[in-house]
């Protein structure tokens, strides 16, 4: 009888476990998640800046007189 109580606190602690284990799993998931977003909202930031913002600010772009920004869509 008492080994039977024992191995059912056992199992009752692999589950509690396990739920555990699955939480933070599903925990760190959604952290990547969340990160791979913001990493691609700073590339996306990142290139706006480079790209279209700065490249319009540059000697070379505003050299002559008649120089116009550049409308890019």
């Amino acid at each position: 009888m008492a080994a039977e109580h024992a191995a059912e606190q056992d199992r009752n602690r692999a589950r509690g476990s396990e739920a555990r284990a699955l939480r933070d799993r599903n925990l760190a998931l959604g952290q990547k998640r969340r990160a791979d977003t913001e990493a691609a909202t700073a590339a996306a930031v990142n290139g706006f800046l480079q790209n279209d913002l700065l490249a319009q600010a540059s000697a070379i772009s505003q050299a002559g007189p008649a120089a116009k920004p550049e409308i890019r869509t």
